[in-house]
């Protein structure tokens, strides 16, 4: 088996358990970690997925670009009739599977298992988080409102970009804004808790918040704020794609070229080549069994592999976007646009040789770019560009 490799960008994700986890993101993506390996599939005809909800491990719902809601209930995802198929919906909360809301630009829609309906809300939902049918709360720019059950209420003050909600209690709920704010709900009113310019929350209770604010992460033990393992040198911002190793942590690509590893430990470990990779861009990752991997610089001669250890390894292979291995010292790179290519290429590199192929045969191409390769395995090979479909 050859692991999926991640084209694509992830929006959200959800942990059932250490075995089941799920993940959504561009392109209709949907992938699945079951405790030794990731799977998953995508539909370009979906739009990205934004957001994600598990019920339980037979009970998780999706949701996204062009009105797209799914429902996986065990053995595989099905469309839920939604009833604005213009509508991009960033965000979902499921209390029931006849009560579940999703976000939307001034909108929230609720579904009874028959039908949707809309509210009106002072702007675009960026998240929702709810305990039960009548305590569901939605964050957006300028805004905080409360579901009772019977209608919404926006509540006063704290008028900030809030990008995303998170509680335990109907007295405790926490919503953090990129303008800089961190505030929470003691169930009579919303109070500013800290200035930190943050876009994601989360936390198992109380006391034990993380909080992700650009490149830096934070963490709230109900008395202090610290510190936690920055991830340093991301002059990007913040890191750009995460995908799953084998059990023993995560690998992160950050903007500025970077790689990341989380370990089980806790511990964010910047991977330092022995180059600097300030100015370039980790654009493609891919995980094997065992915790071999690969990655790719954009607009670099080089890749990262990991093999025991990660190297810094010389490809001789510029202008270039993507990658797919059948292992660590096999591996396929797509070629971008350039002033210089007039066709689009792949180059296949095993061991220390590096081969050339074209993928068309038209010479007057204007910065023909291949941006996905995958395959089943070494000789069933696919990619998609701008200007064809190639399959050998």
């Amino acid at each position: 088996e050859h692991p999926l490799p991640f084209w694509h960008g992830l929006y959200d994700v959800q942990v059932v358990d250490a075995d089941d986890i799920w993940a959504v993101g561009g392109e209709g993506l949907i992938v699945h970690w079951d405790g030794g390996t990731w799977s998953g599939s995508f539909d370009g005809k979906k739009g990205a997925l934004k957001a994600l909800w598990a019920k339980s491990a037979n009970d998780i719902w999706a949701a996204g670009e062009n009105g797209t809601v799914l429902r996986w209930q065990g053995s595989s995802w099905a469309p839920v009739t939604f009833s604005n198929t213009t509508s991009s919906l960033n965000s979902i909360f499921v209390a029931a599977a006849n009560d579940v809301w999703v976000g939307a630009a001034n909108t929230a829609f609720h579904y009874t298992g028959a039908a949707w309906t809309p509210f009106a809300l002072p702007g675009a939902v960026t998240a929702l988080w709810g305990r039960s049918s009548s305590d569901v709360w939605a964050v957006g720019s300028n805004f905080i409102s409360h579901w009772n059950g019977t209608a919404w209420t926006q509540q006063p003050g704290n008028l900030y970009a809030f990008s995303d909600v998170f509680g335990f209690a109907a007295n405790d709920v926490w919503a953090v804004a990129s303008s800089g704010h961190v505030v929470h709900w003691n169930g009579n009113f919303w109070a500013d808790v800290a200035n930190h310019t943050c876009t994601s929350v989360w936390g198992s209770s109380s006391t034990d918040m993380w909080f992700q604010c650009g490149a830096q992460f934070k963490h709230y033990d109900g008395v202090a704020w610290t510190n936690v393992s920055s991830i340093s040198g991301t002059a990007g911002g913040a890191p750009r794609r995460i995908v799953g190793g084998d059990g023993s942590g995560a690998l992160v690509a950050a903007t500025n070229g970077s790689l990341i590893e989380r370990h089980v430990s806790g511990e964010w470990v910047t991977i330092a080549p022995t180059t600097d990779l300030t100015s370039q861009t980790v654009d493609s990752i891919q995980i094997f069994a065992g915790g071999a991997a690969i990655a790719h610089l954009g607009n670099s001669k080089a890749s990262l592999v990991r093999i025991g250890a990660w190297a810094l390894v010389t490809d001789s292979v510029e202008y270039n976007k993507c990658l797919w291995g059948a292992s660590a010292s096999d591996y396929w790179i797509g070629s971008e646009d350039s002033d210089v290519h007039v066709r689009p290429f792949a180059y296949h590199k095993v061991g220390s040789t590096v081969t050339e192929t074209n993928l068309s045969d038209y010479t007057n191409l204007r910065y023909p770019e291949l941006f996905s390769i995958w395959g089943s395995g070494p000789n069933d090979l696919h990619g998609v560009g701008r200007t064809n479909y190639y399959s050998s």
